[in-house]
């Protein structure tokens, strides 16, 4: 039986790794909207290859986050 919950930030490993991937995020939306601005202004082909080089690293984000999840969801079901 555990006496308390620990923090999601007990460590600043996990932390630096949750600010990272909020960077990452944050800059995926904005890349998003510069490449929606650059098809409206004609230049589809540059908006297409600016959207597709940032959607590995939405992968890896989407993809931890779900390890994450599923990794918590098991601990919690057990």
């Amino acid at each position: 039986m555990r006496t308390s919950t620990p923090s999601a930030f007990d460590s600043d490993l996990l932390q630096s790794v949750y600010e990272v991937r909020s960077l990452i995020v944050i800059g995926f939306v904005l890349v998003t909207a510069l490449a929606h601005e650059l098809g409206e202004m004609g230049m589809e082909v540059a908006a297409s290859v600016l959207f597709v080089a940032t959607l590995p690293l939405l992968a890896v984000v989407a993809i931890g986050g779900c390890r994450e999840g599923l990794s918590w969801l098991s601990e919690r079901v057990a």
